[in-house]
């Protein structure tokens, strides 16, 4: 219970510094790049994410959930919350599973 509450306070406190991402800057381009795995299960493993991004809603073309939807304010999909925080040139994603899992990736639009 102590590392459910943890985790459930690590996720507020990221969400809250999350700052606003310019959505009409980052809107109508795939967003992809490598991640890894930075705590739980699998720990150092590399990871790869592509996000369609379309106004403020990314969709999930590859990795874990493709085919949901979340908002770029963040939000929760069937593999846990995702936090976004970017600029027009990067857009760093962190992913803290349902089994426990923090996952952090680093996206650019793809060419």
């Amino acid at each position: 219970m102590k590392a459910f509450l943890q985790q459930t306070i690590t996720v507020f406190q990221a969400a809250s510094m999350v700052c606003c991402l310019s959505s009409q800057a980052i809107a109508g381009q795939i967003w992809a790049g490598a991640g890894q795995i930075i705590s739980g299960s699998g720990q150092g493993a590399s990871v790869t994410l592509t996000l369609d991004i379309n106004g403020n809603q990314a969709t999930i073309v590859n990795g874990p959930s493709s085919g949901s939807i979340v908002s770029l304010n963040g939000g929760i999909t069937a593999a846990g919350q995702w936090v976004f925080r970017g600029s027009d040139s990067e857009l760093q994603v962190t992913l803290y599973t349902n089994s426990q899992q923090t996952v952090f990736y680093k996206l650019s639009p793809a060419r």
